[in-house]
């Protein structure tokens, strides 16, 4: 696991800042809870955090590097995201969309091997 970390970050959207100045430590198998209303900027630090938005100003850290100065393939493999969605716009298993964190790791197109199904089933029965 890694430790996920924000320094200073601003996040905006059409130059209206969502965030600003935010610090944030996640250190491995902390649970953290995000509360706030609508508009409050809890998707954008989720989207900035899985490299999704590129902040405004400062950084986004996994084991203290900048999110954005590591390769797109390295930070899928470390980093996982399913928004939360209001309709199911593809139907899927709970099992196909756990299927899906191994696609950094072996190539979108590959079938998944005896290997990728033991590391699915494992994360199935931890979770």
């Amino acid at each position: 696991m890694s430790q996920l970390e924000t320094r200073n970050l601003d996040c905006a959207y059409d130059g209206t800042t969502v965030v600003k100045n935010l610090n944030l430590l996640a250190h491995p198998g902390e649970v953290l809870i995000l509360i706030g209303p609508n508009g409050a900027g809890k998707s954008t630090l989720l989207r900035a955090s899985a490299r999704l938005l590129h902040p405004q100003h400062g950084k986004v850290l996994l084991v203290e590097r900048d999110l954005w100065s590591i390769s797109s393939q390295d930070s899928a493999r470390r980093i996982a995201f399913a928004p939360q969605v209001e309709k199911d716009s593809w139907p899927a298993t709970v099992q196909q969309m756990v299927a899906l964190g191994r696609a950094p790791h072996r190539g979108w197109l590959l079938p998944l091997t005896g290997h990728d199904r033991e590391i699915i089933n494992r994360m199935l029965e931890l979770l």
